[in-house]
């Protein structure tokens, strides 16, 4: 901490960095074992969130212990990604599998199902090896001991979340992210701009976690905007998917048919593929069109609405007072309450409870 003003700003990261690593604490045991996807997924949520709140308040911890605990958290992340990836997909199609009738559909998605759950057994070590890493440079351990430490301390001194530097200091990093977010409204304007949506995903996630961490200091105001964003940032990956999904499928094709002429001495087998594999292919492109449509009409009605003026006028009016303006919601949001979970969780599909038609058809191409 480098000064006074900072002990209500440290106050808040620190409740949120505390909650995170505990999150990922509770996950590392899980993630050595590949029975159960969410091991990953919520440890990478925690470590996005965790590397959120880093940057958020590096000026608040000594740089030494900043660098390890950022370094630690991003190679740990890194060592999740693709498992976390190839757990998302092969749920996906088991869910797409469980809801198709047409039987010659089946084989080509089951084929690419098995070369999902191939892959992801292949990458299981590399899970193994971050946890393993992650352990042994005791980052969790650290992050747990020092967030506890620092917190009794601000506890002792009995500070809380209040004050005009807090509340300028938040309006000036929310205005920055709102900016960021805003400087890619154009690419909605475009369904074909790939790159500009996939851009806008990225910082929509980060001005959530913005909005997450704080939170807690706005005694509620925060809430819609929160979820706002939230629901901009799930179309945004949702659409994302989809153009994964496009990009892997065309390529599919092409190696398939490589692969049944190398076995086979022919790709005469392609076409029992292919059908379901163009299927899955034009339901993806149908879907990124929906999806793109809700997404460029939620917006247009935002701003209609003069949506984000709302947020800039709340966060400056606290910056002004030094605190949150009085509301009749108050008693609904007490200071430094604990969120739930909520955001970022996904019920997956358990493939054991797959038709036996769609079982036997992935079974083909084990």
């Amino acid at each position: 901490m480098k000064n006074v003003d900072t002990k209500s700003y440290l106050l808040l990261t620190t409740r949120y960095l505390r909650k995170q690593a505990r999150q990922l604490s509770a996950q590392m045991v899980g993630l050595r074992e590949s029975d159960d996807i969410e091991f990953v997924h919520r440890a990478r949520v925690a470590c996005r969130r965790l590397r959120a709140v880093l940057q958020m308040s590096q000026d608040c911890v000594p740089r030494r212990q900043f660098k390890m605990w950022r370094k630690e958290i991003r190679k740990l992340l890194k060592g999740l990604g693709d498992a976390r990836d190839k757990d998302v997909q092969a749920d996906f199609l088991w869910r797409f599998l469980a809801d198709l009738h047409d039987r010659t559909l089946l084989p080509g998605i089951a084929r690419i199902v098995v070369g999902l759950e191939h892959q992801r057994e292949e990458l299981q070590p590399t899970v193994i090896a971050a946890a393993d890493r992650a352990e042994s440079s005791g980052v969790v351990k650290d992050l747990l001991a020092t967030s506890k430490a620092t917190l009794n301390d601000l506890n002792q001194k009995h500070v809380h979340l209040t004050g005009r530097e807090l509340f300028s200091r938040l309006e000036q990093q929310i205005t920055e992210n709102l900016e960021e977010f805003m400087d890619y409204q154009d690419s909605l304007e475009d369904p074909q701009n790939e790159e500009g949506h996939h851009e806008m995903r990225i910082v929509a996630k980060h001005f959530r976690y913005t909005l997450e961490i704080c939170k807690p200091a706005y005694a509620g105001r925060l809430d819609d905007y929160l979820a706002t964003v939230k629901r901009i940032q799930t179309l945004l990956g949702d659409i994302h998917d989809c153009d994964v999904w496009i990009e892997h499928l065309a390529a599919t094709l092409g190696e398939e048919g490589k692969w049944l002429a190398e076995h086979y001495g022919h790709n005469g087998h392609l076409g029992r593929l292919a059908a379901g594999i163009e299927h899955l292919r034009d339901e993806r492109r149908t879907t990124r069109s929906r999806l793109f449509e809700q997404l460029a009409q939620y917006w247009c009605e935002l701003k209609q609405e003069a949506y984000w003026k709302g947020l800039r006028e709340l966060i400056g009016c606290c910056a002004l007072r030094g605190n949150v303006p009085p509301s009749d919601d108050d008693d609904e949001a007490a200071e430094g309450d604990e969120e739930t979970d909520t955001d970022d969780d996904i019920e997956f599909f358990d493939e054991e409870h797959a038709p036996p038609i769609v079982k036997a058809a992935a079974g083909q191409w084990t």
